[in-house]
């Protein structure tokens, strides 16, 4: 006959088997699912690493939730202090164009967990979505999932989730090639631990404070006048799949796309002749940016696409575009862009 003890060590093995079970006949869309809610629903902190191009940063951050609503706060670790800190975002709220923080002092990107929505066929249109294992990443047991691009016209993606909390603990961004050209990864985190209300105040001088810009329920947010200039462009390719999205960083001359995962915007703003020649385009890891001026009599309006895909891509959206002036006749295109080749 089984003691008392046996039978306890029986059943707590039996329970640990069938939780193990459960987790490992989880899905890779399971585990997406899992990261994009751990990403806007934990309190957790840590410090991550953003390599991208020449630049390597290293950052330290706390994000809490508190009755719905996100508040975090971003430090630089490198260089002169400075810090962000985000206020009031709705923890239900995801935005297409979220990125991984993109540590600029003018720009802040959401985390790459964040793109992530329930859409999971769609995106599967365009990427092979595969479990590839586990690994141990910042001291913790992690699920490796593969999200391989189908094209030439988009990057491919490695994340590593950790198999505890589901939250994003390093990801990378390949070109077709394979080449790494981003690198995300937390080298320390906590999850799911008490985090004071004063860890959140800012320590530096100036900091950078965001606040949550979606108006309240029925109220209309505020709308610019006038025509924007980049309602007339007409985009006679688009790779498949990239629809029209709202940014996070929403910009009046301009437009984002994303197919669920990648994401550009492309901007129009008028620069002088006397700049002289703008034409060329950069990269910074994975961000490509091509600009261009317009024929006449768009001389002076510069038209830019900047986003996380290869050089092939970017280039042939620029060369698809055309900008139609309202008052010429229907058809006839006031700007033609160089020859798509």
């Amino acid at each position: 006959m089984l003691n008392l003890r046996t039978l306890v060590i029986s059943l707590i093995w039996l329970a640990f088997s069938f939780c193990a079970h459960a987790q490992d006949n989880r899905s890779a869309t399971d585990w997406l699912d899992r990261m994009s809610r751990a990403s806007r629903e934990l309190d957790y902190f840590g410090v991550f690493s953003y390599e991208h191009g020449a630049s390597n940063q290293t950052l330290r951050v706390i994000h809490v939730v508190r009755d719905g609503l996100e508040y975090e706060r971003l430090m630089h670790m490198d260089g002169e202090p400075h810090e962000i800190i985000r206020k009031g975002h709705p923890a239900d709220c995801i935005h297409s164009g979220a990125r991984l923080m993109r540590s600029d002092s003018r720009q802040i990107r959401r985390n790459l967990a964040e793109r992530f929505g329930a859409d999971y066929q769609e995106l599967q249109s365009y990427y092979q979505i595969a479990l590839a294992g586990e690994e141990r990443v910042a001291g913790r047991r992690a699920v490796k999932i593969i999200l391989r691009a189908n094209d030439d016209y988009r990057n491919s993606y490695v994340l590593s989730i950790d198999a505890n909390s589901g939250l994003l603990l390093r990801s990378l961004m390949h070109d077709n090639q394979g080449r790494i050209l981003e690198r995300f990864q937390f080298s320390i985190i906590a999850a799911g631990v008490p985090i004071e209300a004063e860890m959140l105040e800012a320590e530096t001088a100036n900091p950078i404070i965001v606040t949550n810009h979606h108006p309240e329920p029925g109220v209309q947010p505020e709308q610019p006048t006038g025509q924007r200039m980049i309602d007339l462009v007409d985009f006679q390719w688009l790779p498949r799949g990239f629809i029209a999205v709202e940014p996070i960083e929403p910009s009046y001359e301009s437009i984002t796309f994303s197919d669920g995962l990648a994401v550009f915007s492309v901007y129009l703003e008028r620069v002088s002749l006397e700049m002289g020649d703008v034409d060329g385009w950069a990269q910074q890891g994975g961000t490509m940016a091509l600009a261009r001026r317009l024929a006449p009599p768009l001389q002076e309006v510069v038209f830019t696409v900047v986003g996380e895909l290869p050089l092939l891509t970017i280039e042939r959206v620029s060369a698809s575009a055309r900008v139609v002036l309202p008052n010429q006749a229907e058809g006839v295109l006031s700007e033609t862009p160089a020859t798509q080749q």
